[in-house]
């Protein structure tokens, strides 16, 4: 799962504790809220948990595309710049797999 969409008011669990939930346990998951409360303790609680987007309802088709749009930038940068990593770390491993070989 990379994004998840929740609304505030759900039964069994708030969006608020299945962010934290996320958060705490998934920390890459981007988290897109839901909410038809303006208040600011909901926006406040969603930045200690990294929530994505804080969106107020009634949204639109083109909010959400938007958001849905912002959501696969970020997740197309974070797993280009994972490659990199991957692939600095396997050159890394090859030198020092020749040098280990070498001795």
């Amino acid at each position: 799962v990379d994004v998840v969409l929740t609304d505030i008011c759900m039964p069994y669990m708030d969006g608020m504790e299945l962010s934290e939930f996320l958060h705490d346990n998934y920390p890459d998951i981007l988290i897109v809220i839901f909410s038809g409360f303006g208040e600011f303790e909901y926006a406040k609680k969603a930045i200690r948990y990294n929530v994505s987007e804080y969106m107020l309802k009634p949204v639109t088709a083109m909010e959400l595309t938007k958001v849905l749009r912002n959501m696969k930038e970020k997740l197309d940068s974070r797993k280009k710049e994972q490659k990199k990593i991957n692939r600095k770390n396997f050159k890394n491993l090859k030198t020092f797999s020749k040098l280990t070989l070498s001795i």
